[in-house]
């Protein structure tokens, strides 16, 4: 368990709504490699009283600045987990959507199929490739190509039995789409690679609000040769600043996550995050076989998150039934996610070891 977070007033949680929230804030960061920050605020905001939030608020009460905490409420309002808007004073506030986490989910599951489709073209893309190329969006399309076939009907199973306020997930077209920006001027990449980044980044921010910059980077991290890219190579073939691909590759690779997708070394000294040879370069790639192995992780991960919820359900035993609502229905849904997707995983497994 890492330090409490510091907590002031004016939104002082509980000793136990302390342990929610770094509950969450450890959770997201051991399954999904998200920074404790924002781990925090997501936590707070499934519990705080009143939902919505004056942003200073918030970061007051976790010892945030707010230029950690702006990115990621950006992102979530983005993916439709959050709301963020201006008060009659043009304070910046933000609150959980109106079943927002539920919807998010179910909404991504229902992006995955366009997504293989993407990893289908890139496949075409790369044509007659070495293998070794190859390899790296091949696992991924076999994991995709199997996912979709499974989540869409799980989703649709769980809209038959809604749970507390439970309502549809909105569509693509519901929540709007979100025109991606142009990249810029990319160096070397084929008509089909950079059609192939593009279509990731824009899968990406679009449904789960991830920045384009970023999109791009894992786009061509999955198709680029070599497959090690140093930092400068990235900004040169994507056409993108220095400085937003170190800021990028940092959330891709945290340092403290050696077993992620992503790996990074620095020259002469290996991965001690100095960059040895004074240069402050570094190289990057993507892993084989670690994508399927996070979503596992991911998916593993789900139960332990529903406990953490149940207990922040008997946290708030007491508290009306308005403050409840939000962490009900996240109950409901994980409830539902922990038993499917330990089946839909088992079957994968049975399918490869054949």
């Amino acid at each position: 368990m890492s330090e409490q977070v510091r907590v002031q007033p004016p939104a002082e949680p509980t000793a136990g709504e302390r342990e929610f929230v770094e509950r969450v804030a450890e959770h997201h960061f051991s399954a999904h490699g998200m920074p404790r920050e924002c781990g925090r605020i997501l936590g707070w905001l499934m519990i705080c009283d009143p939902p919505r939030q004056p942003l200073d608020d918030l970061c007051t009460a976790l010892g945030l600045g707010r230029e950690q905490a702006e990115p990621f409420v950006e992102q979530m309002t983005l993916a439709n987990v959050f709301v963020a808007d201006k008060g009659e004073d043009g304070t910046p506030a933000v609150e959980m959507a109106e079943n927002g986490w539920p919807h998010a989910v179910a909404a991504t599951f229902a992006s995955w199929p366009a997504f293989h489709e993407s990893l289908r073209y890139g496949l075409e893309v790369l044509g007659d490739a070495p293998g070794e190329r190859r390899r790296r969006l091949a696992e991924l399309e076999e994991l995709f190509r199997y996912l979709v076939t499974e989540l869409p009907p799980m989703i649709a199973r769980y809209q038959g039995t809604p749970g507390p306020g439970e309502e549809p997930p909105a569509s693509q077209e519901e929540r709007g789409e979100r025109a991606p920006g142009a990249a810029g001027a990319a160096a070397d990449l084929s008509e089909g690679e950079r059609a192939f980044v593009e279509k990731i980044a824009e899968h990406y921010h679009t449904n789960d609000g991830m920045p384009l910059e970023r999109g791009r980077v894992l786009g061509w991290l999955m198709i680029c040769d070599p497959p090690e890219q140093s930092a400068a190579q990235l900004a040169d073939r994507l056409g993108s600043d220095r400085d937003a691909v170190d800021r990028i590759v940092a959330q891709l690779v945290p340092d403290a996550d050696h077993d992620g997708v992503f790996q990074r070394t620095y020259p002469d000294d290996g991965d001690d995050g100095s960059g040895g040879d004074g240069s402050g370069d570094y190289t990057v790639w993507m892993r084989e076989g670690r994508w399927a192995a996070q979503v596992k992780a991911a998916f593993a991960g789900i139960p332990d998150f529903h406990r953490i919820v149940q207990g922040g359900l008997l946290e708030l035993a007491d508290a009306a039934p308005e403050r409840r609502r939000r962490l009900e229905r996240m109950e409901h849904f994980l409830g539902y996610l922990s038993v499917e997707i330990p089946q839909i995983w088992d079957r994968y497994e049975q399918q490869q070891a054949r």
